[in-house]
């Protein structure tokens, strides 16, 4: 005669998925069922005690991933806003930039016509002073 069949149980990890509960009875005789029925109680309740406990570890994982993406979406929107206001910045910097050039050439045209004015008087006067001779 064969070994008679024996039982054995597959319990899952702690972060694993479920476990599968295998029970197999040597000889389905009366007196042997009790004990049997019990102890596959047992089995079951420790497979779903561990079905649980996964199931508990998966929904703190998810809760923990979502509020971990929460806290990447909002570093992302404070990034863009940096961002924004850099370019904003800039911009003001650059027409500021652009208005000092502008001031700075109307200055420096206006000494040029002032010199021009100067040496055009300087020059009158010279011509002046040389038709009085």
């Amino acid at each position: 005669l064969p070994p008679p069949p024996s039982r054995r149980a597959l319990l899952p990890s702690h972060r694993g998925g479920g476990g599968a509960v295998v029970a197999m009875c040597a000889s389905p005789a009366a007196a042997n069922e009790a004990p049997l029925v019990e102890g596959q109680h047992a089995v079951l309740s420790a497979a779903m005690t561990n079905a649980r406990r996964a199931r508990m570890c998966a929904e703190a994982d998810a809760m923990l991933l979502a509020n971990r993406l929460a806290r990447l979406e909002a570093e992302e929107l404070r990034a863009i806003k940096r961002i924004e206001e850099t370019h904003r910045r800039t911009q003001e910097i650059l027409a500021i930039k652009a208005r000092h050039q502008q001031s700075d050439y109307e200055k420096q045209l206006s000494r040029l016509g002032q010199d021009e004015a100067v040496e055009r008087h300087k020059h009158a006067l010279l011509e002046a002073k040389e038709q009085q001779r």
